[in-house]
């Protein structure tokens, strides 16, 4: 979908509102539908794979790194407000401590 966005409008891809904006709220509205289904992964996936087409198309990375550090933040709140989350990073970290269970 990205993809076909930036061949139809090329001259376009440094401009806030069609190199930037529009594609943003595309993915956005991917994303958001499936975070709505608790599901981080494949969310973090997808929001990781626009942002690269957006980057290779040429888009201003200026609104590019904002946008990263936006979503950082999200996700660090999403991680730490959910507690199941929380214990499945922590067990990534000591994969020993938890082999019987999360890990």
């Amino acid at each position: 979908m990205l993809a076909a966005w930036f061949a139809k409008y090329p001259t376009e891809e440094r401009s806030f509102f069609r190199g930037f904006l529009v594609p943003v709220l595309m993915t956005g509205a991917l994303v958001l539908l499936i975070l709505g289904e608790v599901d981080m992964g494949t969310a973090v996936i997808l929001g990781s794979a626009g942002f690269t087409v957006m980057f290779l198309a040429g888009s201003n990375w200026k609104y590019l790194t904002g946008t990263c550090l936006l979503a950082a933040g999200g996700l660090a709140f999403m991680i730490y407000t959910i507690p199941n989350r929380m214990i499945r990073i922590t067990a990534l970290f000591d994969l020993e401590a938890h082999k019987m269970g999360v890990g």
